[in-house]
């Protein structure tokens, strides 16, 4: 299949989807190690955006990769810093990610 058009909007839509499946982020989840639930989760992914499950696991990690390249400079900046040094993430989908920051 070709390579899926990621407009903002879908990937909005697909982090806003994936805040109601924790067992495919929250390593705290007993879901989180099941194969086949996880498989089961990207693939319906995949259908409602007539892509591959490959896609939808290249998203997710790309994704998770940048939310976690931003979280770790967020937390580098904050401590023993002056207000003017804080760093502040400007990746436009860091806000819409941020539920999850307490799980990777």
């Amino acid at each position: 299949m070709s390579k899926f058009d990621w407009t903002k909007e879908k990937t909005k839509f697909l982090i806003s989807l994936l805040e109601g499946l924790p067992h495919l982020w929250d390593v705290s989840q007993a879901e989180y190690k099941n194969r086949s639930k996880r498989a089961a989760a990207i693939e319906q992914l995949a259908e409602h955006f007539s892509t591959d499950s490959g896609e939808i696991g290249r998203k997710l990690h790309n994704l998770r990769t940048q939310f976690n390249n931003e979280l770790r400079k967020t937390r580098k900046r904050k401590s023993g810093q002056g207000s003017s040094e804080v760093y502040t993430s400007k990746w436009e989908f860091f806000e819409v990610w941020k539920y999850s920051a307490l799980k990777f």
